[in-house]
């Protein structure tokens, strides 16, 4: 019993302080602080988590996709393009968080040391530290989210805003389950936080998650013959209001789009303006192979490591990373862990379908689940930093832990049932 105790209130205060790490980080690097606290937690929670899996096909599982990555990871260190064998390593145990995370989480869930609503809340709880340190920037304790002067927003002490804006927008459908309300103080500090963080991305997404809460809370009052007195009064106050000051947000907001595409002739198009040329990023690396014809075979099975495609972005078109994920796996780890991923991700997302037509989508948390998921995925392939960005995948493959863990219960009932 101690033991369940110890384990749920390692992870709760890990799950609430989680950003902090992030805002360690970045507060390193300002200062110039070689000892990265927050890698070395990172590092120690990993192991931890990793050792919290103990059923035999999990563990078995995690152990081969994990080593593939290492070995991937030495066999570029030893003859490919590598330049940093620090580096590779610190980024492969990033992408090796991915399945450790999910696995831990699905059987602390089946096993009942944390539950659903733990998670919900402490989830919620979390996303305040992130919201205010973005919002604090405002008088002065802070960064800019942008180097150009065409670009405008503010993202506390984080050092990525795609990261912090992924993990935000995760947040806005658990915090609206966990308070049970369209409109609390929590929800509008994540919303305000992503407006100003400034990302196309973020704005977009955090407008079309709106309207859903708001709709589907309609429906729902409707549907259940509950709407009260109250509730009408919020929601015609939230409807005038949020419409009124996002339309006018929204206005500022493209203008400035306007400007920023035209801006110096930086993008190629509309297609390469929304992807913020990260399109240009898989031509460098197409540009550089099409030039050097040794290691394909090589690349297509095990990658060519972070630091690799650095060196052949760099030497084509001096740019520095792959920022969308399905084609960071390809070309950092190889066809296998790519295929291995998305089996995981689809996987995921039939379960999470299969869990809201089961309850004909009417429970709030799966619900939020299949939308943070679907959201998730194409985040992970417009805009990256979802698959192996600390601050992104973390709570990502926690919903995806609970979706399994959901549904394979949902199952086992049916199985049940249909025995009797």
């Amino acid at each position: 019993m101690r033991t369940a105790i110890s384990k749920r209130n390692i992870f709760r205060i890990y799950i609430v302080l989680y950003p902090l790490l992030d805002i360690i980080y970045t507060l390193s690097e300002m200062f110039n602080i070689d000892i990265k606290i927050n890698q070395l937690i990172r590092g120690a929670m990993l192991l931890y988590m990793f050792l919290c899996i103990r059923k035999q096909k999990h563990f078995f599982k995690t152990f081969i996709y994990s080593s593939w990555i290492i070995v991937s990871t030495f066999i570029n260190i030893f003859v490919g393009y590598t330049t940093n064998a620090k580096t590779e390593l610190t980024f492969s145990l990033k992408m090796i968080t991915d399945i450790v995370v999910f696995y831990c989480f699905w059987e602390m869930l089946d096993n009942n040391i944390i539950s659903t609503d733990d998670i919900f809340e402490c989830m919620t709880k979390s996303s305040l530290i992130a919201a205010i340190s973005v919002l604090l920037s405002y008088i002065g304790i802070g960064l800019t989210s942008y180097v150009s002067s065409a670009r405008t927003g503010v993202k506390g002490f984080f050092t990525i805003q795609s990261s912090l804006t992924i993990y935000l927008l995760c947040m806005i459908p658990i915090i609206f389950v966990y308070k049970k309300k369209v409109f609390s103080i929590d929800i509008l500090l994540v919303i305000i936080a992503l407006f100003s963080i400034g990302s196309k991305a973020g704005v977009i997404c955090t407008v079309i998650m709106l309207v859903f809460i708001i709709l589907y809370t309609i429906r729902k009052k409707v549907l259940e013959s509950n709407v009260n007195f109250k509730d009408i009064i919020i929601t015609m106050i939230g409807t005038i209001l949020i419409p009124t000051f996002g339309l006018y947000y929204l206005n500022q907001y493209i203008t400035r789009l306007k400007t920023l595409y035209m801006y110096a002739g930086y993008y190629t198009g509309i297609y390469s303006f929304w992807l913020s040329n990260r399109n240009n990023q898989i031509s460098a690396i197409n540009l550089f192979l099409r030039n050097h014809n040794n290691g394909k075979l090589r690349g297509l099975l095990f990658g060519y490591g972070y630091t690799g495609v650095q060196y052949m972005m760099q030497k084509s078109r001096d740019l520095m990373a792959i920022e969308r994920d399905f084609y960071g796996i390809y070309y950092y780890f190889g066809i296998l862990i790519l295929l291995i991923t998305t089996g995981y991700l689809i996987y995921i997302l039939y379960a999470a379908f299969k869990l809201n037509i089961t309850e004909r989508f009417k429970d709030d948390r799966y619900i939020s689940m299949l939308y943070i998921w679907v959201m998730g995925i194409a985040y992970a392939h417009l805009g990256g930093h979802v698959m192996y960005e600390a601050l992104g995948q973390f709570p990502f493959w926690i919903i995806g832990a609970m979706i399994v863990s959901e549904f394979k219960k949902k199952k086992m009932d049916i199985q049940t049932w249909e025995k009797v």
